[in-house]
């Protein structure tokens, strides 16, 4: 098996991430969620270390650990190579409670030409990626909204989770690094980025 938790930078970089709000925050209902996201077979998990390879440390199913806090796990990409990942979740009280499914940016660029990203270069790398990315985001979407009966969902780069109901209050934004899942007519409707470059700037020293 490749090196994949214990590569150099595989979990540095930030994270591209679906994360979404619950409708509900009691344990049964958390461990159910979780137990049917890593069931998805693009998954693999759940580990508790990452700093050892999943085929030396022993597997867990969510509902045998503590589920506020970081799981880890293998992705398999829409290209066939593979990334580590995660979940987290946690209660937010007034902002509710929200849980994301991550691919860590040091991981994924050993997948995709990805450029600086998320910062701008003179030599960025292409955007494809992104748009695969997104779109197994929202499979995986998809598969677990039944179970988790989200209203809201984004995927993005380290998404802030926490201004997204105040910005959709007035509609999606004509202009987005990341891209929104809502539920309208009990669909859930996928409403894409409408940037693809890398959403960060480097500051030249003056």
């Amino acid at each position: 098996m490749s090196i994949l938790f214990t590569q150099l930078h595989a979990w540095n970089g930030g994270f591209f991430e679906f994360t979404f709000k619950l409708s509900q925050s009691s344990n049964i209902f958390i461990d159910e969620v979780l137990l049917n996201l890593w069931a998805i077979p693009v998954l693999n998990g759940c580990f508790l270390r990452i700093d050892t390879e999943p085929d030396k440390q022993e597997k867990y199913s969510p509902g045998e650990i503590d589920h506020q806090g970081h799981m880890y796990g293998v992705a398999s990409l829409p290209n066939g190579k593979r990334s580590c990942c995660g979940s987290y979740w946690a209660d937010f009280e007034n902002n509710g409670c929200w849980l994301s499914l991550y691919i860590p940016i040091g991981s994924l660029a050993s997948a995709y030409d990805m450029g600086a990203y998320p910062f701008q270069a003179n030599e960025p790398g292409t955007s494809n990626w992104i748009v695969e990315i997104n779109n197994w985001f929202v499979n995986i979407a998809k598969k677990i909204h039944p179970i988790a009966k989200f209203e809201i969902g984004i995927i993005g780069f380290e998404v802030d989770f926490f201004d997204v109901e105040k910005i959709l209050a007035t509609g999606i934004p004509s202009e987005r690094w990341v891209g929104f899942l809502v539920v309208k007519n009990n669909q859930l409707e996928w409403f894409p980025p409408t940037r693809y470059d890398a959403p960060y700037s480097i500051s030249k020293p003056s």
